[in-house]
């Protein structure tokens, strides 16, 4: 069954551009949302050598700038997302279409 999204199929069954570009896109959004604040997390751990653990790190962040801490930056990175992975779904699709 087609999720109702991706009812634009042609008449031969095959997803149109657009689904695709949209398919891979709206997927690297719904990869970057969970897991940014541990992406956060690594930055922040990565970039001071006075911490020692990331729990440190969770714990700092959560104490001094609250839950939104978890969350800085995510726009810049969801905006590169939709098109890096809209980009490599496509890809993905053209080339196993072209193998078979």
């Amino acid at each position: 069954m087609v999720p109702l999204l991706f009812q634009s199929m042609r008449e031969d069954g095959e997803l149109t551009t657009f689904d695709l570009l949209m398919a891979g896109g709206l997927s690297g959004f719904a990869a970057w949302a969970p897991s940014y604040p541990q992406d956060v997390i690594k930055s922040c751990y990565q970039n001071d050598i006075s911490y020692k653990s990331y729990g440190q790190v969770f714990k700092k962040l959560l104490k001094t700038k609250g839950p939104k801490a978890f969350f800085n930056g995510i726009a810049p990175a969801m905006a590169r997302a939709f098109p890096a992975n809209a980009a490599t779904f496509f890809a993905y699709e053209m080339a196993m279409k072209a193998m078979q």
